[in-house]
Parts: structure tokens; C-alpha cells; sequence
């Protein structure tokens, strides 16, 4: 069977890699946007998940494992891209260990890494549109710190540990539903 061109956006995700108020970049190694401070992130390969490529993405461009906590947003405007109509997922994650924020090394598209701090984001230029996606990433972590505290405490602890299993199971967008159907019955 021949491979034909396909008239649908092609699917890639980013991911925000947060450690403290730090993010983590990656200098891009090829076109477009040569040189140029990017999340890390890919295309998503014919057989695996979303969820799938945006920890095998990290791993091949930073050396880190990451568990994936949430998804800030799909990215689709046909002109992100200077390739074609490229749609991204991009989610957040948090490093597996502690310890492995000073372990990161660049590695596959990345010609070097770069944590820097949310604060002076603004001031670096970033490949794509990823400094709309910044722009949204910082609203949305200021709208989690303006939820009180007690809200989430006051769920069921059988509904965190059902949560939890959805997440470890890579099962964001169950577990994101179920936490929105929490807030209205509460």
C-alpha cells in the first residue's frame, strides 16, 4: 500500500517541563527555527499515544523521565508552522526525580538545553508559537495557585486515588474529565 499525502493536520506534542518556577528549552538543531529555544517536543510516531510520545520526546531531547500531570491545550492554528498544518498537545510534566534537573543533557534535535526561569521568558526568542503557549501556561499556573487549597481537600480520598490511578495509567483526559464532574457535584 502506497502512502498517500494526507489533507489533516499533522499531530506533534510539546511539553512544558516544569522544576520550581523553571521551564525547560531546547536550542533546536534543524529548520525551521534553526538555533531557536523550543519546548521539547515531536511529532507523534503511527502506533503510540499522545501521552506515549510526549514522554519519549522529552527522553530523546533531554535525557529526563518525566510524568505527565496535565494538558494546558491543542495548539491548531494552520500558520504555527512554517511545514504545514501542524496541531500540538501540549502537556505539562514534572521530573520523575528530583535529583535529575541538573542530570538534563541535550540529545537528539536539541543542540542544548536551557532552564529558565518563568520571569524572564519573555525576554528569549522562541521558535513556533511557543510564546503563546507561555503566555497561557503562566495564567493558567496563576488561576491553580487562586483556587483555594481547601477545595481539593475536601474531594473524597477515593476519588484522588481513582485519579491517580487514570494518571499513572497515562489516562489524562479521563482523569481531567473526572476532576471537572468532581467540581460540580461539590
Amino acid at each position: 500500500m502506497s502512502e498517500k499525502q494526507s489533507n489533516n493536520p499533522i499531530p506533534v506534542v510539546d511539553i512544558i517541563i516544569q522544576h520550581g518556577s523553571s521551564v525547560l528549552f531546547a536550542k533546536r538543531k534543524k529548520d525551521p527555527f534553526k538555533g531557536y529555544l523550543g519546548l521539547p517536543g515531536g511529532f507523534v510516531n503511527i502506533g503510540e499515544t499522545i501521552e506515549e510520545a510526549a514522554r519519549r520526546e522529552a527522553k530523546e531531547e533531554t535525557s529526563l523521565d518525566i510524568e505527565l500531570t496535565d494538558i494546558l491545550g491543542v495548539y491548531s492554528d494552520p500558520e504555527r508552522d512554517p511545514r504545514g498544518h501542524i496541531m500540538s498537545t501540549v502537556f505539562i510534566g514534572i521530573l520523575s526525580n528530583e535529583n535529575a534537573k541538573n542530570k538534563a543533557t541535550a540529545q537528539d534535535d536539541a543542540l542544548e538545553i536551557e532552564w529558565i526561569d518563568l520571569s524572564t521568558v519573555d525576554k528569549k526568542s522562541l521558535a513556533f508559537d511557543h510564546k503563546n503557549i507561555l503566555s497561557h501556561y503562566k495564567k493558567w499556573k496563576e488561576s491553580m495557585v487562586a483556587i483555594p487549597k481547601l477545595k481539593y481537600y475536601s474531594y473524597p480520598q477515593s476519588s484522588w486515588r481513582l485519579i491517580n490511578q487514570l494518571r499513572q495509567k497515562g489516562n489524562l483526559s479521563q482523569a481531567s474529565v473526572f476532576i471537572v464532574k468532581l467540581k460540580y457535584l461539590i
